[in-house]
């Protein structure tokens, strides 16, 4: 085992009991690393909280295809900020074309208006999605926690 090996299980045993499940069961590999994850593993089994894995029950985790992890929320957030410009540059050119038209207030006022309600309520429609898919992650972690 090498040193970088052994600094990895040392930092990862002075975390608490639910930090390790939690690293575990989230499975966030852009957080830890395979080899942090080796180590929770080996430190909640030597622990008595965690039975070792078998062979069928790693091959069921899966990657893409076994929806473990969900995706729509970062392509929402993704959606967000496009949605975000879009009104944006949308609420510009309205400002530019009423801004021929009618009073110089209202040409101005309007757009200014419209871009402001507009993202708000993307904002919210947006922040929707996001807490459904929070909510499942929550009950997710509730349904594990039960299992043990």
């Amino acid at each position: 085992m090498s040193v970088n090996a052994d600094e990895i299980r040392k930092a990862m045993a002075e975390k608490t009991p639910d930090e390790l499940c939690e690293i575990w069961y989230e499975k966030d590999y852009d957080k830890y690393t395979h080899g942090e994850f080796d180590a929770v593993h080996d430190i909640l089994v030597a622990r008595g909280l965690m039975v070792e894995k078998s062979a069928d029950s790693q091959k069921k985790e899966g990657g893409f295809f076994s929806f473990r992890k969900m995706i729509t929320p970062s392509l929402i957030k993704i959606l967000y900020v496009l949605g975000m410009f879009a009104i944006i540059i949308s609420g510009i050119v309205f400002l530019l074309l009423k801004a021929q038209d009618g009073p110089i207030i209202m040409a101005l006022i309007l757009p200014l208006f419209g871009i402001i309600i507009l993202n708000i309520i993307w904002r919210i429609i947006c922040e929707s999605v996001i807490l459904a898919f929070g909510i499942h992650e929550l009950l997710v972690s509730i349904e594990k926690k039960l299992k043990r």
